[in-house]
């Protein structure tokens, strides 16, 4: 869809029609987690949530692993920006063994880096540890680079979070330098909201907030989840 949200969701609604009228349950489970996808890209949780949930319903009763294992995934990472924990928990576990039986290792990575936001979320130090170090390993034997700034991202958290400074500014420093690779205003917002608490960790008020202002700004046009988490930082 080529960055058009709003058009890719018109036609996967359209297609969705499509589909349901020939009765197609396969495809309509498909779309419905696409759907649902685009809608959450598009920042709209609610009706994220509703296709995600019809996804996950129809999935389970086609016995459809590889959909049921992508829609459970985006649900526990929608559900886990809504700040329902238990629930969100629920869905990113029943995704990763999904995943394992279907031996879709990437998807797996990508959950894994949900999974350890909510550890970090709990204080659930070790735990975090134990997940991020598996979700690096893969992504390196994958070569999926697009996820190594998420991966150094909860890695300098984790080390703020434990007292370990030296790794938290070694780690924050290769995340913001990857993001302003990607010249991606999400991804270096995200990057740079960790760079704050790596730098007010560090008792460095003046650079923290410089970070925290410039994270808000990045990110409140496409991400007002994380730029309000940035505001209450700043």
């Amino acid at each position: 869809y080529l960055g058009d949200l709003d058009k890719a969701i018109t036609l996967t609604e359209e297609a969705l029609a499509i589909t349901r009228q020939l009765g197609d349950r396969f495809t309509e489970a498909q779309l419905l987690s696409t759907l649902g996808t685009y809608k959450h890209d598009a920042k709209d949780w609610s009706g994220a949530m509703v296709d995600f949930e019809l996804a996950h319903t129809l999935a389970n009763q086609l016995g459809n692993d590889k959909i049921l294992a992508m829609t459970s995934s985006n649900m526990g990472h929608a559900l886990f920006l809504a700040g329902a924990y238990e629930a969100a928990e629920r869905h990113l576990n029943e995704a990763l063994n999904l995943f394992e039986r279907t031996e879709e290792r990437i998807f797996a990575c990508q959950t894994m880096v949900t999974v350890t936001q909510l550890h970090l979320q709990r204080q659930e130090w070790a735990a975090a540890v134990d997940v991020i170090d598996s979700c690096a390993q893969e992504a390196q034997d994958l070569g999926a680079d697009y996820l190594h700034p998420w991966i150094l991202r909860a890695q300098a958290e984790i080390a703020v979070s434990t007292g370990d400074l030296a790794s938290a500014v070694t780690k924050g420093q290769e995340a913001l330098e990857l993001s302003r690779e990607s010249d991606d205003d999400e991804d270096m917002g995200l990057s740079l909201y960790v760079w704050g608490r790596v730098m007010a960790a560090m008792g460095n008020n003046l650079q923290a907030g410089a970070a925290f202002k410039e994270s808000v700004e990045r990110l409140q046009a496409v991400d007002l989840f994380e730029a309000t988490r940035g505001q209450a930082a700043w």
